[in-house]
C-alpha cells in the first residue's frame, strides 16, 4: 500500500511509504488574547515557506503577497516539569512586519503532521523574547523565542492558604471525607478559585483559556492542609502534585495531572525493523543511544528522607455554640489574646442563612486588627476572605480563610481583636456567627459590634467604612464568639525505604516541607516520595528517533524501549522531546530527539 490516506488504518505498516513522509510544521503567531492573527505559516500548503499562507490582519496593507515573509527556522522542545520552549525565525527584508502588534506578549500556536489534515498541536504559548537582527548584506531576520502556556502558572502570584473540615471546632485533626482537600480538586483550585489571587482577577482558567479535562480524579490523596502565601502558582501545583506522587503539567492548552506511567502512548521504539511492525504503533532508533543507571544524591536518590515540617496546634479558643449573631448590617468583633508571635490560620463556627448574600459579594470579609483602648481600633494585621460557598446552611467549623501577610508579628498576651464584616443583603440572606449565648457572666475576653448601612443592591457599605475605627459598642459581659487559632510547631517526620537501604545502602537526605502543617501529611509525602527516590533512576538518551504516522511524541507520554541486541525490554516515560524544521529539508522532519526516563525496580529482574 502507497496511498498517504491509508496511514489511518490500523494495519498499515513501516514497509508503506507513508511512514517515511516529513513531519512538517504549522505555525500561528496572534495578538496576546488569542482573537487576532498576524501570521499563518503552513509548511504543508506548498511544501516550502514561499507559498505560506499569509493573513495580514491589523496590517496597514490589505494584501501582502504570500512570499514577503520567510520562515527559515522552527524549533520547539517540550519538557516536563517545564512549560517548554519555543524558537522561530523569520526573514523580513521587506518590512511588511508591524513592529506595534509583531513580537512580545504575541500567542504562538505551533503544530505539526505528515500531513496537513493530520495535523496535532505541539505547543501554544506566549512569545518573552523578540530579536532583532540585520546582516551585512541588508537582510531584515527575527527571532521570536518564548514559552508555552505554562508559563502563565510562572507568572502569577497566589495565597494559597487551605485547610480541610473539621468535625469540631477544638479539633485540629482534618476530616478525610473532605472531598476538596484531594490533591486533584486542591489542584484545580489553584485555577478555578478566585479567592487565592490578592488580586482576585483574572483566573487562571480564563486567562490561559485552558481545559481542566486531564485532571485525574483519581489523583485523590487527602491533603489535611497546605499554607503558602504569595507564591508562584506553579509552586503550589508542584507541592500538590509532589506529595500525591503525581505529575502535571499543560499540554496543548490542557492541563494534566495524573499518576507516572499512567498513560502508554502505544508505541513501542525499536532496533530492528519488522514486516509486520505498524506505522503508527512503531518508532525506530536512527542513531546511537545509551542509558545511565544513577543512584547519585544530586540525581535525587534517597532511601532514608527527613522532612521538616511543622503541626499546628491550638494557641487559644472558644468554642461554646449556644447561640448566633448575624452578620445582616453589622460588624461583629471578639477580643483574642493570641499565645504565639505567629498565627498560621483561624477557625470559626459559621453558618449560611439563604445565599449568604454571595451574589453580590461572593466573600466574607474580615480582619485582624490591635487593641486600641479596649477597642477594635488598633493597627489591622491582615485581612480575611472566605468563599460564601464553603459557608455551609448548618453550623459548620470553617477553617478556609484566605488569611493575607501579617504587618508584623503579634505581641504574645497582648490583645488583639477578631472582626467579621457586615455581610448579606436582609436577615435571611446574611452569615451567621455562633457564640456561648452567655450575656451576663464577667471576667471573659470582651466581645464588640456596630450597626453599619449597606446597599441591599450591591452590598457596597454606605457607613461607616471598613477602616473606620469608629461606633463599636463593646461588651464585658459576652457573648463569647467561636474562635480557634492555631500556630505552628516545627517537627520532622524520619521516612525509610528498607528494601532499597538493604540493597544499596543507606541513602540520607533532607527535604523542607513548610508548607505542610500536619503530621499525617507530612508522613504521607514522605512515603509518596520514596517510592520513586528509593529507585534508581534510568536516563535514556535518545538522540534520534523516527516519528511514527498520525502520533506526535509528547511528554508525560510511556513508550516501550526495545533492543534485540542488549536484550532490553522497559516502558519509560519521556521527558523531554524535540523537534526541529528547518529550510534544510523543505521543513519536514522524519526524526526527533527525545530523553525517556525510568526507575529500576530492584524488586523485579528488569534489565
Amino acid at each position: 500500500m502507497s496511498n498517504i490516506d491509508t496511514s489511518y488504518y490500523s494495519d498499515v505498516t513501516t514497509q508503506d511509504k507513508s511512514y517515511m513522509l516529513p513531519v512538517k510544521p504549522r505555525v500561528r503567531i496572534m495578538d496576546r488574547t488569542g482573537q487576532t492573527l498576524f501570521y499563518d505559516f503552513n509548511a504543508h500548503i506548498s511544501g516550502s515557506y514561499t507559498t505560506a499562507s499569509y493573513t495580514p490582519i491589523s496590517f496597514t496593507t490589505s494584501q501582502i503577497p504570500p512570499n514577503s515573509l520567510k520562515v527559515l527556522h522552527v524549533e520547539t522542545e517540550l519538557s516536563m516539569n517545564s512549560s517548554g520552549t519555543f524558537t522561530i525565525t523569520i526573514e523580513d527584508s521587506d518590512r511588511v512586519i508591524d513592529m506595534s502588534q509583531f513580537g512580545l506578549g504575541n500567542r504562538v500556536q505551533i503544530f505539526a503532521g505528515k500531513t496537513d489534515y493530520t495535523m496535532e498541536g505541539l505547543l501554544d504559548g506566549y512569545c518573552r523574547n523578540f530579536e532583532p537582527h540585520r546582516d551585512a548584506h541588508g537582510t531584515l531576520i527575527y527571532i521570536m523565542s518564548g514559552y508555552g502556556s505554562q508559563i502563565l502558572t510562572n507568572e502569577r502570584i497566589v495565597d494559597f492558604v487551605k485547610m480541610a473540615d473539621r468535625t469540631d471546632l477544638g479539633e485540629f485533626i482534618a476530616d478525610s471525607r473532605d472531598t476538596s482537600h484531594q490533591a486533584y480538586a486542591l489542584f484545580k483550585s489553584v485555577f478555578t478559585d478566585a479567592s487565592v489571587y490578592p488580586l482576585k482577577r483574572p483566573t487562571l482558567l480564563s486567562q490561559g483559556g485552558f481545559t481542566l479535562d486531564g485532571i485525574d480524579p483519581r489523583v485523590n490523596f487527602f491533603l489535611p492542609a497546605i499554607s503558602q502565601s504569595h507564591v508562584p502558582a506553579s509552586a503550589i501545583l508542584d507541592k500538590i502534585a509532589e506529595y500525591a506522587g503525581a505529575v502535571w503539567g499543560i499540554q496543548d492548552n490542557n492541563v494534566f495531572l495524573h499518576y507516572p506511567n499512567m498513560k502508554h502512548s502505544g508505541i513501542t521504539i525499536k532496533d530492528v525493523r519488522e514486516d509486520i511492525d505498524l506505522a503508527n504503533r512503531t518508532s525506530y532508533f536512527t542513531g546511537p543511544w545509551n542509558f545511565v543507571d544513577s543512584m547519585d544524591i544530586t540525581n535525587g536518590f534517597a532511601n532514608v528522607l527527613f522532612i521538616k515540617g511543622g503541626v499546628m496546634q491550638a494557641d487559644v479558643s472558644s468554642t461554646a455554640s449556644a447561640g448566633f449573631t448575624t452578620l445582616d448590617n453589622k460588624d461583629i468583633a471578639q477580643r483574642v489574646t493570641p499565645q504565639a508571635a505567629r498565627l498560621k490560620n483561624i477557625c470559626a463556627l459559621l453558618a449560611r442563612d439563604g445565599t449568604g448574600g454571595q451574589f453580590q459579594k461572593p466573600f466574607l470579609e474580615g480582619a485582624l486588627v490591635a487593641d486600641d483602648g479596649g477597642k477594635p481600633a488598633g493597627l489591622k494585621l491582615f485581612d480575611i476572605k472566605m468563599p460564601i460557598l464553603e459557608i455551609s446552611s448548618q453550623p459548620t467549623p470553617v477553617f478556609s480563610f484566605n488569611i493575607k501577610t501579617s504587618v508584623k508579628d503579634l505581641q504574645v498576651g497582648e490583645s488583639y481583636w477578631l472582626i467579621f464584616y457586615a455581610k448579606g443583603s436582609s436577615n435571611s440572606d446574611t452569615i451567621k456567627w455562633y457564640h456561648d449565648n452567655d450575656f451576663i457572666s464577667e471576667d471573659r475576653p470582651p466581645s464588640a459590634f456596630r450597626n453599619v448601612m449597606l446597599d441591599k443592591t450591591t452590598e457596597d457599605r454606605i457607613k461607616p467604612g471598613m477602616t473606620d475605627t469608629t461606633g463599636w459598642s463593646v461588651s464585658k459581659t459576652g457573648p463569647v464568639y467561636t474562635h480557634a487559632f492555631f500556630s505552628v510547631v516545627q517537627t520532622m517526620a524520619v521516612c525509610v525505604d528498607t528494601a532499597s537501604a538493604a540493597k544499596y545502602g543507606r541513602v540520607e537526605a533532607v527535604l523542607s516541607a513548610p508548607w505542610i502543617s500536619d503530621a499525617i501529611t507530612l508522613q504521607s509525602y514522605g512515603a509518596s516520595l520514596l517510592q520513586f527516590m528509593a529507585k534508581p533512576l534510568r536516563t535514556f538518551n535518545l538522540q534520534t528517533v523516527t516519528i511514527p504516522n498520525n502520533h506526535m511524541f509528547m511528554p508525560s507520554e510511556t513508550v516501550t524501549v526495545l533492543d534485540s541486541f542488549s536484550g532490553l525490554n522497559i516502558e519509560a516515560e519521556i521527558q523531554s522531546v524535540k523537534y526541529v524544521f528547518d529550510e534544510a529539508d523543505a521543513f519536514g522532519s522524519r526524526t526527533c530527539e527525545m530523553v525517556p526516563i525510568a526507575y529500576v525496580d530492584f524488586m523485579n529482574d528488569l534489565f
